[in-house]
């Protein structure tokens, strides 16, 4: 036996014939697509495809603690379509004003694909999607009298649009994600039920009546008239054959009811046009819209101030366009209050006022509502201006120190630049601070500019500023660059004098420039090795001046920009203890470098060997540390190579002098390798190629020695004998070569003890 739930309530499909006449509710609407979803979602995670999705399998039970009623999707696990259903659909066919059964929210892919083991989940996103047609409408978006008409019409006809039978959905983002779910190709239909809900309940959202706690701009039927369908009027031609070819090719599909298929249908006179569908996806400027709303709603107003701001400045947002909608202004107006941005406030809410078409009284009030606002603003001017006064009164009167406080109370440091407490969306506030800091902190000033262009300023005040911020930028960067060179020069020309005016212009009028100080100790690190004498007085001189700086009412300024860099005495002295240190090994590592280029390898080997504990007692956090760990990673390689090469040299020089010229090659193959990326390579290639001239000189000697005493020419033989053994007295030959000479001469009846009688 089975147990099943019992549950009380109606189906779905009673519910939209109740409502047939009548409307839905969005919100309840919404409530049951969330559950639907949720459970279809469910089903497709566990690898489960309903296949016969219909309102009649969506039951609903009464909640009494909610209007909106509980949502089961029932009989999953369909595997084919049953010749009793299409039988049950031809009958209901025949009844007109009813909800019409499971062959209506067939997918185009089931009725063309050869196995149902190629179906996916888009079937049952298909069949959602007619079922959402008919909660939002009461009608079947495509409907036919017959059965095989009805599936010649999936396969071949464009449903109509919400619009056409709800006026109030034309051209909504609605319409168009319901023709999405539609599309006759899968890949055009949302990827997943997950997907489907959220693109749904971003469009169903702004239509739903009950406040969405945007304020008023976000209040129900948002004008959604500028949210376009996009058509293609482009048209197949792969169905130009009787609807009755096309029902042919389905009988294999249908199996057993392919008779009454073909008895329905009589061949018409007409060729079926087909409309190409094209993925459906929402415009860019509804999408932003609904974007824009639900990150309103989950309060994250910049992201909405971001989005409505994008749509607001696209071209297509002209008051001609369908796109256009000035309730976006005030709804811009209202996260902007929500961040306290009340100046760029202000700026939407004129633009709304200017735009929207509002009755006289509610006009009135919200003129009412922005004085008041720019009452407000006004204030905050008034604080913007005393601040640019004092921080001039102060600066002048050398009170760096109370001016920084000042400009403290009023700023506050930000990720993206300074940021105006009162109003940070003001940019008259940051122009008038920055016009009282340029003549002595210019960098501040530039990030004040560069804040201001971010924000709502005219074109021509952004090229004002723009051309500011160039200038300023230029002229420091070419003075402090200038005297960079100036310090390098002198240094290099020991002209201490000319360096130490150079650094303390720099100190003293550049230190805010990032970078500057950075600069100014890379010279210092180039040249003292060099130049040791004049780059340590450049050094002390460059110690009191940055003890100087630290010590004036300015630094209170420079302290968070460029001068983070300043180095102090301590660090500096560090830097002249590290940098004679590292100069005395450095030098003992060149050394070891020429030793080794002179190809003296044991000698290379002993230095590098000392050096590398050198090295390690070296301080590693030192101003050298990138040098000291370069060179002290080459000092161990070179040892560990050095070890080797110096056997393979060893053995090289007695192959060399035993004259075996092909092991001789083998070996100094490794050596070479061994010595790769260094002068020595080259220096022991070159000795290398001159062995081998000298054995190849050898061999042709003893090869000559051989004709003549084959020809008994005893004197020549014996010549060219002796000639090879001067070459390579220790030749692994010379026994043999010892015993020719002794022959050749015996032949010359030199008298000879040695000499055999056969000789004599």
């Amino acid at each position: 036996y089975m147990v099943l739930e019992f549950l009380k309530g109606r189906d779905l499909e009673e519910y939209i014939e109740d409502h047939i006449g009548m409307q839905i509710p969005i919100s309840r609407t919404i409530g049951i697509v969330k559950q639907m979803c949720a459970g279809l979602q469910a089903a497709h995670d566990a690898n489960i495809i309903h296949r016969d999705l219909k309102p009649s399998n969506v039951f609903l039970v009464p909640r009494e603690d909610n209007d909106i009623p509980l949502a089961k999707v029932l009989d999953f696990g369909i595997a084919k379509i049953q010749e009793s259903e299409l039988e049950e659909g031809q009958q209901k066919l025949t009844r007109t004003g009813t909800v019409l059964g499971t062959p209506f929210y067939l997918a185009p892919e089931q009725l063309t694909r050869k196995s149902s083991s190629d179906l996916t989940a888009a079937v049952d996103i298909y069949a959602f999607g007619v079922i959402l047609f008919q909660m939002l409408t009461g009608e079947l978006p495509i409907e036919e009298p017959t059965v095989a008409e009805q599936m010649v019409a999936i396969l071949t006809k464009n449903p109509p649009k919400l619009g056409d039978i709800r006026e109030e959905f034309s051209g909504t983002a609605l319409e168009i994600f319901i023709m999405r779910m539609l599309a006759k190709k899968p890949e055009a239909r949302p990827a997943t039920i997950s997907d489907a809900w959220e693109e749904f309940e971003a469009a169903a959202s702004i239509l739903v009546e009950e406040d969405t706690g945007a304020d008023e701009a976000l209040r129900k039927h948002w004008e959604t008239a500028y949210q376009p369908f996009l058509e293609d009027d482009a048209e197949q031609s792969f169905l130009q054959k009787w609807r009755w070819a096309l029902l042919a090719a389905m009988v294999p599909l249908l199996g057993g009811i392919g008779w009454l298929i073909y008895r329905a249908v009589q061949p018409p006179q007409t060729k079926v046009v087909v409309v190409r569908e094209k993925p459906q996806k929402m415009p860019e400027l509804p999408q932003l819209q609904a974007e824009g709303i639900k990150a309103f709603n989950n309060q994250d107003y910049s992201k909405a101030i971001a989005l409505w701001r994008k749509m607001t400045r696209s071209k297509q947002w002209k008051s001609s366009s369908k796109y256009y909608n000035p309730k976006i202004y005030k709804s811009l107006g209202v996260a902007l209050i929500r961040k306290k941005l009340i100046y760029s406030a202000v700026k939407e809410y004129k633009k709304y006022l200017k735009s929207a078409k509002l009755e006289p009284v509610k006009k009135k009030q919200f003129e009412a509502f922005l004085n008041k606002l720019e009452a407000n603003l006004a204030q905050r001017k008034k604080a913007a201006l005393q601040l640019s006064g004092d921080l001039s009164l102060l600066l002048k009167r050398n009170a760096h120190d109370k001016a920084r406080k000042s400009y403290r109370t009023f700023f506050k440091a930000g990720k993206k630049g300074p940021v105006f407490k009162p109003d940070p969306s003001l940019p008259g506030a940051y122009v008038k601070a920055g016009k009282s800091l340029e003549p002595y902190y210019p960098e501040e000033a530039v990030k004040l500019y560069k804040k201001a262009l971010k924000l709502d300023t005219s074109k021509t005040q952004k090229s004002q500023l723009r051309q500011k911020i160039r200038r300023i930028e230029q002229d420091r960067e070419a003075k402090s660059r200038k005297l960079l060179e100036q310090l390098s020069a002198s240094i290099k020309a020991k002209k201490s004098r000319d360096a130490k005016k150079a650094l303390t212009s720099l100190v003293r009028d550049y230190s805010a420039i990032p970078g500057v100080h950075d600069e100014i100790q890379k010279i210092l690190k180039k040249n003292i090795l060099e130049e040791t004498r004049t780059t340590k007085r450049v050094i002390k001189t460059y110690a009191k001046e940055a003890k100087r700086l630290r010590a004036s009412k300015s630094w209170t300024w420079l302290k968070s920009g460029g001068g983070k860099t300043l180095p102090d005495e301590k660090k500096l002295d560090s830097f002249v203890k590290d940098s004679a240190t590292y100069k005395r090994t450095h030098k003992q590592f060149e050394r070891a470098k020429e030793q080794l280029a002179k190809g003296k390898l044991s000698n290379a080997l002993r230095r590098f060997t000392k050096l590398n504990e050198r090295w390690q007692k070296l301080n590693t956090s030192s101003s050298w540390k990138e040098e000291i760990g370069v060179e002290s990673k080459q000092t161990r390689q070179w040892v560990q190579r050095l070890k080797k090469a110096v056997e393979g040299w060893e053995k090289a020089r007695k192959l060399h002098r035993e004259e075996r010229l092909h092991a001789l090659n083998e070996e100094t193959a490794g050596l070479l390798k061994l010595l790769e990326g260094s002068a020595a390579q080259e220096h022991f290639r070159k000795k290398l190629k001159k062995w081998e001239e000298r054995h190849l000189k050898a061999r042709k000697y003893l090869e000559d020695a051989e004709k003549h005493y084959n020809r008994r020419r005893w004197k020549r033989a014996e010549t060219r004998y002796i000639w090879y053994m001067k070459m390579f007295p220790r030749s692994v030959r010379k026994k043999e070569v010892t015993k020719q000479i002794d022959e050749c001469q015996c032949r010359r009846n030199v008298p000879w003890k040695i000499c055999p009688k056969k000789y004599k």
